[in-house]
């Protein structure tokens, strides 16, 4: 006697090739409205470390030292995070005056901001606080993560938890 196979049924099974073409650009662009990414900045390795040591599951990553400024494009993404080191007392590094337009344009984002200081200046990882500025009036601020120098296991499992928290919907 043979075995009968079962027939594998596929979401798509049964619609017409319009309904299924209708159907993969909905979900296309229903994960395009979900998407995430990292944009990130470093001059010494600290915040480039902080990233490359995380899990960033389904983020995109974004170094933007290796991206010119007329590339850069947060308009295709949900939720944003904005990785920086802060410049002695609050400056954020050059590249974010040359993309501030494209910050200014941002609208109806999940933002997070995370980066490097040292707290020895009085604007203890000033940068963030200066671009969280320029953010919040058109979106909402989920977090704020502030680190001194190179990322201790501490620092890192802090952020890995907030990265955990994002993709698990629990940041909202």
């Amino acid at each position: 006697m043979v075995a009968k196979r079962k027939k594998k049924v596929g979401l798509l099974q049964g619609l017409t090739f319009s309904k299924q073409m209708s159907l993969t650009t909905l979900m296309r662009v229903a994960m395009d409205l979900t998407s995430k990414a990292i944009f990130y900045y470093s001059i010494t390795g600290n915040t480039k470390s902080l990233v490359e040591q995380t899990n960033t599951y389904d983020f995109d990553v974004i170094n933007l030292q290796k991206t010119k400024p007329e590339e850069v494009n947060f308009n295709t993404y949900d939720t944003i995070l904005i990785g920086t080191p802060t410049i002695g007392d609050g400056i954020p590094p050059n590249v974010f005056k040359k993309i501030r337009d494209k910050l200014l344009s941002i609208e109806g984002k999940d933002i997070g901001l995370f980066g490097s200081g040292n707290s020895i200046y009085r604007y203890y990882c000033g940068a963030l606080d200066l671009i969280e500025e320029l953010l919040l009036h058109k979106n909402r601020i989920i977090f704020k993560f502030k680190f001194e120098s190179y990322p201790t296991e501490k620092t890192k499992q802090e952020f890995q938890m907030i990265i955990d928290r994002i993709c698990k919907g629990g940041i909202k």
